[in-house]
This record gives C-alpha cells, structure tokens and sequence, in this order.
C-alpha cells in the first residue's frame, strides 16, 4: 500500500499538561483525536487484506476513510487561527490522498500503467507532507 502505515501515529502526542490555554489543549486535543482515528481506520483497512486482488477495494475505503477524515476535521470547532491553517492543511493533503488513491482504483480496473503510475505519484506526492504536517501540529500544540 502506498500510505505509510503509522506515519501519522506520531500525532499520539501529550498535549500540555501545564496550567496552558484551556481553548488550545481542547482544539488541539479533539483535531488530534479526529486525525488519529481516520489514521486507526486506515491501518485496519489496509492491514487486513491480505490478497492482492482486493487492491481496488482497498484503494477505494482508503479514500472514503480520507474523505471522512477530511470531513470529521472540517467539522472541528477551531479558534485559533495556527490550528486553523494547520487543520486546512491536513484535509488538503488527505483529499489529496483521497483523490489519488480512486484515480489508482480506477487505473488498476482499466489496467491503465501510465495513469497508475500518476495516481501513485499524486498520492506519494501528498503523504510526503504529512510528516511536517505533524510535525507542525505536535510543535503547536505541545508549545504554551
């Protein structure tokens, strides 16, 4: 699979403990919780098949997943502008992924190498960015 299982179980992070702004532990908190349960979901999708056949299908719940994540993030109650750029950012890179990972399916059902190749590379190009992105988000909300 081309997504990097666990890359985003880095945003397991301990959310400041000391006497911090309420808001930011909270916003921090419920984006995180969002990010690590589509993450979770992915895992399991793309752990438990064990047969190449079931690429397409495993390709095609790894975007629904992504949308949902995209969706669930979206829907995070957000103030603070940083946590609002940083929460933009990541749906971005998983519609991204989303998108990428539907334009693989399809490229493997129509055994079409040229556009399986562009579809990996767009979604390559995308999970490329999360490590920063959780970088960025663990940097922000680690910091009081």
């Amino acid at each position: 699979m081309v997504i990097r299982r666990g890359a985003a179980l880095a945003l397991l992070l301990s959310l400041p403990m000391a006497c911090g702004d309420r808001r930011k532990v909270e916003e921090c908190s419920a984006l995180v919780t969002v990010i690590n349960g589509g993450i979770d979901k992915v895992i399991k999708i793309t752990s438990a098949t064990p047969d190449e056949g079931a690429a397409v299908t495993e390709l095609r719940a790894v975007a629904t997943e992504m949308d949902g994540v995209a969706k669930q993030a979206a829907g995070v109650e957000l103030t603070l502008p940083e946590l609002q750029q940083l929460s933009g950012d990541y749906q971005t890179m998983v519609n991204e992924v989303a998108v990428g990972s539907r334009e693989l399916a399809d490229a493997v059902d129509n055994v079409d190498s040229e556009k399986m190749k562009q579809a990996r590379e767009k979604i390559a190009k995308a999970v490329a960015r999360e490590d920063a992105l959780v970088e960025q988000v663990n940097r922000f909300c680690q910091t009081p």
